[in-house]
């Protein structure tokens, strides 16, 4: 059956009927190996082609062999098992360039997982992990590519059986972030979970419902510290690669894990938000080399002390600690708030609350000076006077009761200038005011 001008030979596929052999189709074949790996076996009356086999893997309940040019997903111990698809049609070794190939396979729930591994990158190692339906059809890739650290392929280690990246770990690599009170920050592999302090038991944070990873939100944002909220978990992150500032972030994440919102956006080291949890949270999280926000006390002149605490402020008994919080439409205060240098200056206990007094230096030509009303909660509820220049009566008539010289001209309480007092009545400026007195009274 050889032809030897064309270097190729017909092989004759037979089969048996009531022991007669009847030819059935006709193979040209090549001599020169045109059909790769396989070998000619004369058996009785039956020419056949003997295909190559190779394991490729057999770790665990599936075996992944490539026969000739394709890939079988067998039950280890056996050849029984579909042949690996891609679009309806059989998978061959090299079809997709780049070196990929597969190198692992375990059954899941709607068929079998597949592990590729392309090395002909001379940048780096990818990685891609397929689904396949029981008939080993391709169903999706619902991680793209992938490096040798990703979640995706380090949390297949285990099942597998197989350290499929290569990093001499079977299983997910992991690294303690930090593990200061009842919640311990671990990195695993290149995701993150939120386990109790002593346990691998607590969920993987998530973000938009994926598993958040390193590097995912650019600028070298990585979680620092967390702990348990009334919701779920609270989770401070930092962004250290601004050449300009660094920032910080916080996010509320529910039990399962999940960002569910940031109330602060991204803060400096310097705001309450921040500082407030480092208490809680046992950490130094803004690297000042204080535990818990920092403290100045402005005024403690009388009764009210005026505190700054961290970036905010504060309206505590004298002595105390104890007092509210100065806010502005339902938002703690914050330095540098207003602009202008608007700092406040004073504070004292009223009828309704508080009265505040605040100073702007910022404006080049004048001082400026505002009178807020908060209520007993350090809620801002009005301004009555507006922008007020050193000599208004709103502002000096507060200095006695404030025990301070709040405008700086060296008149503890109001200046006053006798106009004339020539009868009975004496006209007086008081302030930026008039007043008609009894002459030799203020009354």
């Amino acid at each position: 059956m050889f032809d030897d001008s064309s270097s190729y030979f017909d092989v004759l596929n037979s089969s048996l009927v009531n022991d007669n052999a009847e030819w059935t189709s006709t193979d040209h074949v090549p001599t020169n190996g045109g059909h790769p790996g396989s070998s000619i076996v004369q058996s009785g009356q039956d020419i056949e082609i003997a295909h190559s086999t190779m394991v490729i893997e057999a770790s665990g309940a599936v075996t992944l062999s490539q026969v000739d040019n394709g890939y079988f997903l067998y039950a280890t111990g056996t050849t029984t098992g579909p042949q690996l698809k891609y679009d309806g049609a059989a998978v061959s070794a090299g079809q997709f360039g780049l070196g990929w190939t597969p190198i692992g396979v375990e059954a899941s729930a709607g068929g079998y997982q597949v592990v590729w591994k392309a090395d002909g990158d001379p940048y780096t190692t990818w990685y891609a992990i397929w689904n396949v339906d029981g008939d080993g059809n391709f169903t999706s890739n619902d991680h793209g590519w992938l490096t040798a650290d990703r979640w995706p392929l380090e949390s297949l280690e285990l099942p597998f059986g197989q350290n499929l990246n290569g990093d001499g770990t079977l299983g997910p690599t992991t690294a303690v972030i930090e593990a200061v009170n009842a919640t311990t920050l671990m990195q695993v592999a290149d995701t993150y979970f939120l386990y109790a302090t002593g346990t691998t038991t607590g969920p993987q944070l998530k973000y938009d419902g994926d598993a958040a990873w390193v590097g995912q939100f650019g600028l070298g944002w990585t979680p620092i510290g967390v702990e348990a909220s009334a919701v779920g978990y609270q989770v401070v992150w930092k962004a250290s690669s601004d050449p300009h500032t660094t920032w910080y972030a916080i996010w509320n994440v529910d039990s399962d894990g999940n960002f569910t919102s940031n109330d602060h956006g991204w803060l400096t080291a310097a705001r309450w938000p921040l500082e407030a949890l480092e208490l809680p949270f046992g950490q130094n999280l803004n690297g000042d080399g204080t535990l818990g926000p920092t403290t100045a006390v402005i005024e403690a002149v009388n009764s009210t002390t005026l505190m700054q605490v961290a970036d905010t402020y504060f309206l505590y008994a004298m002595g105390t600690t104890t007092g509210p919080q100065l806010k502005y439409d339902g938002d703690a205060v914050s330095v540098g708030q207003f602009g202008l240098g608007w700092t406040p200056i004073g504070v004292e206990a009223s009828a309704g609350g508080y009265q505040v007094v605040w100073k702007a230096d910022g404006d080049p030509h004048m001082t400026w000076y505002a009178i807020w009303n908060v209520d007993s909660d350090g809620n801002f509820t009005s301004n009555d006077h507006g922008w007020l220049t050193a000599d208004r009566w709103p502002l000096e008539s507060l200095e006695l009761p404030f025990g301070q010289n709040l405008n700086g001209d060296g008149t503890l309480g109001l200046t006053t200038a006798v106009i004339e007092a020539v009868n009975a009545t004496t006209l007086t400026q008081v302030a930026d005011t008039y007043f008609l007195y009894a002459t030799g009274t203020t009354t």
